[in-house]
């Protein structure tokens, strides 16, 4: 037997044929296998453990969003105040001015909070005009200075009219000369 095959070999040299490799096809199949195997693989481990994780993430951003709306809906009553004309702490570089224009958002929708805050506006005016005069310059013209600005209006008018009371403030004039 061993003849023959030595024999059909030489005959296949001679005529320029090669004898196909058995071993060639054998890894060709175990590598297909093994891409399938792990395609399939990932596939399961996406449907099982990252999809679903994606989904909840979308599933809190959806919720997250509607509680936001439904917070935006529900606006307060608004009490404005007439405009503040104050000087700013000077560093040498002559007078600065600050003219400032405040509307207050309450906690409620009716009329008796609002006339309950108009009964406060000399001690709210007084306290934030006390505040406006012990800052700078560089410290109400950036972003950040005039968030902390309106974060300790918040606070200092909470004092008068009772804790939480003022969901807001907001600047409809704001210069600085």
């Amino acid at each position: 037997m061993a003849e023959k095959e030595k024999k059909e070999a030489e005959e296949m040299e001679e005529a320029g044929e090669e004898k196909p490799k058995k071993g060639k096809l054998f890894s060709l199949i175990i590598i297909v296998v093994i891409v399938l195997v792990l395609s399939a693989g990932g596939y399961l481990a996406y449907t099982m453990y990252i999809g679903p994780k994606f989904i909840h993430q979308e599933k809190k951003a959806a919720v997250a969003k509607e509680k936001k709306t439904e917070g935006a809906e529900k606006v307060g009553v608004f009490v404005p105040l007439d405009p503040f004309i104050v000087n700013l702490l000077i560093d040498g570089e002559g007078a600065r001015y600050l003219k400032m224009k405040i509307d207050l958002e309450l906690e409620g929708e009716d009329e008796k909070v609002k006339a309950e805050a108009e009964k406060h506006i000399p001690q709210l005016r007084d306290t934030i005009i006390m505040l406006l005069t012990s800052k700078r310059y560089e410290e109400v013209m950036t972003l950040e200075g005039k968030i902390k600005l309106r974060d300790e209006i918040i606070m200092r008018a909470n004092h008068y009219l009772g804790k939480n009371k003022v969901k807001g403030v907001y600047f409809s004039e704001f210069v600085i000369q």
